[in-house]
């Protein structure tokens, strides 16, 4: 009997090593072995060598890098800019700006008919002090015709009728504004038109008591008192507009919480007495 050895797997053999090195000369059986072994071989050397390729090409892959992403595109050309110290034509630009935005769904004619009105603006680069609450008399003083007027007694008109408005983003910010018109609370009190603490009803009593020269509040609350008929615009020659930013770095024509009622008084309450000639107004 022809002695053969033993059968090898495919898996066990080296790349180079052949099948007839382990047959022995002359046995027929085990050629008809070689065979069968031949007709398997494709099989499972072809999935082997798959693997092969499989793990060599997961080696070779590099490493995908992770796509940058492009940084936004700034669409805002007013963008952290400190519009009080601004040219006229820029202030005006920039409140169109803004109104355009809190008011998206104005048509193009009432957002013309509701801005207000360039040759309304005063010239704040004419007011070389800082727009810091220290110099808001000097502003109003900058801005309001025949300013003595404002350190005597007002007249019978100023019955809930101020001269001078100064419109701010917040109760707080309204109250330190009133602490900085100090030197004229001597002639007349001083109209406090913000929510916090203070009642619609409580203000209607104080305005219909009270001549005014200045009142200082929120955009809601003004507007608010001026259509319930307790606010009057009468004698309005002077609207301050606070541009103090807030702690997200937001002025009152950014500031979404009072944006809204801001331009809803301006369209309006002040931009016809703009439009007359009878409202200037001062951004601050």
């Amino acid at each position: 009997m022809v002695k053969r050895k033993a059968a090898v797997s495919a898996d066990a053999l080296e790349d180079d090593y052949l099948v007839e090195d382990i047959i022995e000369e002359g046995d027929t059986q085990g050629i008809a072995v070689e065979e069968d072994f031949e007709e398997n071989a494709p099989a499972d050397q072809g999935s082997a060598s798959i693997k092969r390729k499989v793990v060599e090409d997961m080696a070779e892959e590099p490493t995908k890098k992770k796509k940058k992403r492009k940084p936004k595109k700034n669409n805002d050309p007013f963008q952290g800019v400190d519009v009080s110290s601004k040219p006229v034509a820029e202030q005006y630009e920039y409140i169109l700006d803004r109104q355009k935005r809190a008011k998206s769904t104005w048509s193009a004619i009432e957002h013309d008919e509701q801005a207000p009105a360039i040759s309304a603006f005063l010239d704040s680069q004419k007011f070389t002090s800082p727009h810091t609450i220290e110099f808001l008399p000097s502003f109003v003083k900058f801005g309001a015709a025949g300013h003595k007027k404002l350190l005597k007694e007002p007249p019978v008109e100023a019955m809930a009728a101020p001269a001078i408005i100064i419109i701010t983003h917040s109760a707080i910010r309204a109250t330190d504004l009133v602490r900085g018109l100090k030197e004229f609370d001597k002639a007349a009190k001083i109209a406090k038109l913000f929510a916090k603490h203070l009642k619609v009803e409580d203000q209607a009593r104080f305005l219909a008591e009270s001549r005014l020269h200045f009142a200082v509040g929120t955009p809601h609350r003004v507007k608010e008192l001026i259509e319930l008929g307790h606010l009057k615009l009468d004698r309005l020659e002077l609207l301050v507009v606070d541009t103090e930013k807030n702690a997200k770095r937001l002025d009152i024509f950014e500031n979404d919480a009072v944006n809204g009622p801001l331009f809803d008084l301006f369209g309006t309450h002040i931009t016809p007495r703009m439009k007359e000639g009878k409202t200037k107004l001062g951004i601050f």
